[in-house]
């Protein structure tokens, strides 16, 4: 019931377009910003994947969205009775190569071969248990406490209830924090098995550099996002409306993944959108003409503000200067600047990622630990590590 509940709200998104078995919109490239023919060589991959993998996929669907990621779900997650489904975001198929595409079709496939949907309910029930049926042993024991105090007037009563009841909340807690901490290794675990199914199907430079890209693009995304809420707070606002923000990520190139090229062009297209809403909400007579000379007047001012705001105060616990300091760009390993690492440039920065353990390849997976998406995703440097441990053992994957 919950997981039919969660795919009700999922797919009630408008964002979210069918485009196998049955292409839900009129024109595709409008609707997505993704060309034709690479939307349907897209459909015709992950159907190959999927039957070579003995998946019978029910649909696929394109989630109108500029930041790179994918899902798979299981409707019916039960053997021998499955009905798959596969959620790609559009970013992915208008910033990767049809190799690295096709990991990212393997990689959710591997969720689907796997039973992953019917695992992580399972990972999931105690926590749902602890967070319920506890509540009700809350209210059983709050309510004897309180007829202690007020019906039998017996403080001593009261204190043994109270006490009992303190206990009883500690004992919960630790179970569910327990319940947590074994669901998030489930889920890590089920990244790096989903990973390991893809290499079946392309080599493992291949992999390597599609986890590098999502998470570069992320990375501009993140820092995209951010900006947004920084250049709002000038007004007096903790962060940007969700729908605003939207609309001024999907401004941002599709293919473009360089965060500093993100940071420098924040302000323009965060103003650029301010003023077409005036002109759209209020009537406001701007021309596009105008409306891009006033931001173009105005992004000096707010470059400088920014440097001023952040060379004291950073991002949360650190500075940019610290967030340079714990991450290792990737970028500086791809000697031949052809935006993609060689096996020879995987290796050097696999050595210097061995050689330092504290250190990630993103800002974003520092900034925010606490969020679901990275909680319930391994690090892109644990993943990297975890798939050249392969190449180490000189072992051929496919064979196996």
């Amino acid at each position: 019931v919950l997981l039919l509940f969660l795919v009700v709200i999922i797919f009630h998104n408008k964002l979210i377009i069918e485009v196998w078995p049955k292409k839900k919109f009129l024109n595709s490239t409008l609707d997505l910003g993704i060309d034709e023919e690479k939307l349907d060589r897209f459909i015709e991959l992950t159907l190959d994947l999927a039957k070579k993998s003995g998946i019978k996929l029910k649909k696929i669907f394109v989630y109108k969205k500029p930041i790179p990621n994918a899902f798979s779900v299981d409707l019916i997650p039960l053997p021998f009775i499955h009905y798959p489904y596969l959620v790609f975001n559009s970013n992915i198929i208008q910033i990767l190569p049809e190799e690295e595409l096709k990991a990212v079709i393997a990689h959710e496939i591997g969720h689907l071969a796997r039973s992953d949907t019917f695992i992580r309910l399972i990972t999931a029930v105690p926590q749902f248990f602890i967070h319920t049926a506890y509540a009700y042993l809350y209210l059983v024991v709050a309510t004897g406490v309180w007829t202690a105090l007020i019906q039998q007037v017996n403080i001593f009563l009261a204190i043994e209830r109270g006490f009992f009841l303190v206990v009883i909340f500690v004992i919960v807690t630790l179970l569910s924090r327990v319940s947590v901490n074994l669901l998030y290794r489930a889920n890590h675990a089920a990244e790096y098995l989903a990973d390991h199914y893809a290499l079946k199907f392309v080599d493992i430079p291949v992999v390597i550099n599609m986890l590098v890209h999502l998470g570069q693009r992320n990375e501009a995304m993140e820092l995209l996002s951010r900006e947004i809420d920084w250049l709002e707070s000038l007004a007096g606002f903790e962060s940007a409306d969700p729908l605003f923000k939207r609309r001024v990520l999907e401004r941002f190139p599709a293919s473009e993944i360089n965060e500093d090229f993100a940071r420098e062009i924040a302000p323009k297209l965060f103003l650029i959108q301010k003023l077409e809403d005036l002109r759209t909400i209020y009537k406001i007579p701007l021309s596009s003409e105008t409306i891009e000379q006033l931001a173009e007047e105005a992004v000096p001012y707010l470059h400088e503000q920014r440097k001023k705001y952040f060379e004291n105060k950073g991002y949360a616990e650190f500075s940019p200067q610290e967030l340079k300091q714990r991450t290792i760009d990737w970028r500086i390993f791809d000697t031949n600047k052809d935006s993609r690492l060689d096996p020879e440039e995987i290796e050097m920065l696999v050595q210097v990622l061995k050689n330092n353990p504290d250190k990630y390849l993103f800002e974003n997976e520092l900034l925010r630990p606490g969020e679901s998406l990275v909680r319930d995703h391994p690090s892109f440097r644990d993943r990297i590590l975890f798939l050249y441990s392969f190449l180490d053992k000189k072992e051929n994957v496919r064979q196996r």
